[in-house]
């Protein structure tokens, strides 16, 4: 199967397993950011409605529970790559030079 599953059901629950370092893309991509979506969209719902409330994760389980299961179900295919350290280091270069640490 070329599908990688992070997470993985057991007793009822969802738990995150480790991950890869090639992993952290799909994982913010197919899982924490439809999250953050859901939440964005009640934060402006609210905003227009003139509601103040605190977050409160219980209200989002009924939302977020899909894209968990999606996540499980679905996976994502696995891309064989090789590291490529000049790049990475480039790039940092490239973050420091125009926010300077």
């Amino acid at each position: 199967m070329h599908h990688y599953r992070a997470l993985a059901k057991d007793r009822g629950e969802s738990l995150f397993r480790g991950y890869a370092a090639r992993d952290y893309y799909e994982l913010m991509k197919s899982y924490y950011h439809p999250r953050v979506l859901v939440y964005l969209q009640d934060v402006r719902q609210r905003m227009r409605l003139g509601q103040r409330q605190p977050y409160r994760s219980e209200e989002f389980k009924g939302q977020y529970g899909p894209i968990e299961n999606d996540w499980v179900d679905q996976g994502f295919p696995l891309v064989q790559a090789s590291p490529e350290p000049e790049r990475v280091a480039a790039t940092v270069r490239e973050i420091l030079e125009k926010f300077g640490a």
